[in-house]
């Protein structure tokens, strides 16, 4: 027994090194792990109800970075081990992009015939490059349906893209907020890095991703005898959200769980406020869905929200022809 324990105790000291010697991620790893995480969980609630939403576009999956649109540019390319400006930030789960066997931390050389390393920059933290790429990206996509990629060393390749419902996802740093701008889900770091688990993490998404399909952001730039209230808006967020989690497999209850965990005692956006209604109604609310939910037999959400879809439509730019 006393030799079993001292093995025990050799293994236990042995370990411990090891264990200490665990580097603490990064600023820019953990940057690129939330991107990952709100990436993947972006891309499964958009592709789930693709065939529902009435501005579904060809998408791949994949998420770029410039290191020109940090402060030092160098720095980046030393943390990564890239030589060039472009290289793939993320790739989503079951993507177009990551069947194509592109991964994070491939560099870009060439998309659409052009190098986009050698396109012109203002200077450091040049946001508009990047999303002049993204521009291109989603251009080619919806006028051909696929976009020609090439990493370093190799050819082109087209990927073809999968219809899903429209959103960019972004990661706000130092942040625990979540917003919609219409055309993008934004989401604070904080969540991502937190513990929060995936079906909640569906749950804030999912809610922000019900702005842009219902074209909230649109109508409520209408005039004010037509535009619907802040808190209407609101509501039906998190309506669409629960059924836009159980469509895509997420447990819709963990909407329930999240608010139980985050809303007590606190006075974030999510909580208080003349837009949102109080945390309990909003649970309360939102369990009253998920009956709906197993009562309807169904997870096509649109004759449940025919009202708003059609206001949603009405908003609508008309299509960009091919």
């Amino acid at each position: 027994m006393r030799a079993l324990r001292c093995t025990l105790l050799l293994l236990a000291l042995t370990a411990a090194p090891a264990i200490a010697q665990q580097a603490e991620p990064t600023p820019l790893e953990r940057q690129a792990w939330a991107d990952r995480r709100l990436l993947d969980v972006g891309w499964k609630l958009a592709r789930a109800s693709a065939d529902l939403c009435p501005d579904a576009r060809p998408a791949i999956g994949l998420m770029l970075r410039d290191v020109r649109g940090w402060a030092d540019p160098d720095a980046v390319r030393e943390a990564f081990g890239q030589k060039r400006d472009f290289a793939v930030q993320a790739v989503a789960s079951n993507s177009p992009a990551m069947r194509a066997g592109i991964a994070a931390g491939d560099e870009i050389a060439s998309l659409e015939g052009r190098d986009p390393n050698t396109l012109p920059a203002e200077d450091n933290r040049d946001w508009k490059r990047l999303y002049d790429v993204n521009e291109t990206i989603e251009a080619r996509l919806r006028s051909s349906g696929a976009v020609a990629i090439a990493r370093s060393g190799e050819d082109e390749r087209r990927i073809a893209g999968e219809p899903a419902c429209y959103a960019r996802f972004e990661v706000i740093q130092d942040s625990d907020r979540a917003a919609s701008t219409g055309l993008r889900v934004r989401i604070g770091d904080r969540w991502l890095a937190g513990d929060i688990a995936d079906d909640g993490l569906a749950f804030l998404v999912a809610h922000e991703l019900a702005h842009n399909i219902l074209k909230h952001r649109l109508r409520r730039e209408l005039p004010r005898r037509k535009r619907p209230s802040s808190r209407d808006v609101e509501r039906e967020a998190d309506r669409l959200a629960t059924w836009l989690m159980a469509r895509a497999g997420y447990d819709p209850a963990g909407a329930v769980a999240f608010l139980e965990k985050h809303g007590p005692g606190q006075d974030g956006f999510l909580y208080l406020g003349t837009s949102h209604d109080g945390w309990k109604s909003r649970r309360d609310a939102i369990a009253r869905e998920i009956e709906a939910i197993t009562a309807a037999g169904t997870l096509d959400w649109t004759p449940y929200f025919a009202a708003e879809l059609a206001a949603a439509r009405d908003v609508m730019p008309p299509p960009v022809s091919r």
